[in-house]
């Protein structure tokens, strides 16, 4: 299986860890996949310059109605 996954650049190894972790425990659960199991986790990291969000604004820009905590 094979996991890839797109976000902002800037978060700590510890949280990209704590990351892994936490989806290994969801497919644990739900579907029933071992995490011993063949599973590859691929983060893309972008400057939030090369995303577009909201009609053209920046994400540190833009007003949102979730929290970006990176």
């Amino acid at each position: 299986m094979l996991i890839v996954l797109t976000m902002f650049k800037g978060r700590t190894v510890e949280t990209k860890k704590k990351l892994y972790t936490e989806i290994i425990a969801i497919l644990k659960n739900s579907p029933r996949i071992d995490g011993n199991d063949n599973i590859i986790m691929v983060i893309h990291e972008l400057e939030l310059e090369n995303w577009d969000i909201r009609g053209g604004k920046f994400p540190n820009k833009a007003t949102l109605e979730y929290k970006i905590d990176i």
